[in-house]
């Protein structure tokens, strides 16, 4: 028998212990998806900008695009402090 099959069959943990674990999974990913989609939307609004800051006529399209993501990364944002706000609080 493999040494990760044995551990895998004889490793016992306690529900508190993967309950833990799960926990600890679903903050590393929330912190991850927050920070790349901040860093996407930081990304994109300087690209824009560089891009597209002296023409005229694709201002409107800019704009609208702005908006969208702005939109998009301040809910993902929001929700993360305010969840971790009310975490804090119930603790």
């Amino acid at each position: 028998m493999t040494s990760w099959l044995r551990r895998l069959l004889c490793a016992e943990e306690s529900a508190e212990v993967i309950e833990a674990k799960a926990k600890a999974r679903r903050s590393r990913v929330r912190v991850l998806v927050t920070y790349a989609v901040t860093l996407a939307y930081c990304g994109s609004a300087v690209y824009l900008i560089a891009r597209y800051a002296g023409s005229e006529k694709d201002r409107d399209l800019v704009l609208a695009a702005f908006a969208g993501l702005t939109g998009t990364a301040s809910s993902v944002v929001g929700f993360w402090f305010g969840n971790r706000a009310a975490k804090a609080h119930k603790d």
